[in-house]
């Protein structure tokens, strides 16, 4: 999923300039394709929510690819090498 170096909306930034550290994974739902889930480092300060980003997305990618789920956290799951464990955001994803 490609991002914008910037993400303003009118409660805040996410991150000041950067890029936001995100992850997106697909969870069964048994009933078809698997759901996306969108997993977002947010910034201490950052005063934002779900629906500035949904509003955001609205009309920027497939509505099938549009997350059922929105979750902050404050770190991601990540490799010796630095890649974000994915098979963890998955596993933790059945916990919200």
């Amino acid at each position: 999923m490609s991002l914008p170096l910037k993400w303003e909306f009118p409660g805040g930034k996410i991150n000041d300039g950067e890029r936001p550290e995100c992850a997106m994974v697909g969870i069964p739902d048994g009933r078809g394709p698997e759901t996306p889930i969108l997993y977002i480092k947010k910034k201490e300060d950052a005063v934002i929510g779900e629906s500035e980003i949904r509003n955001y997305l609205k009309g920027k990618i497939a509505q099938f690819k549009n997350p059922k789920k929105i979750i902050f956290i404050e770190e991601f799951p990540k490799t010796a090498t630095g890649k974000i464990k994915k098979t963890e955001l998955r596993r933790r994803a059945d916990l919200f």
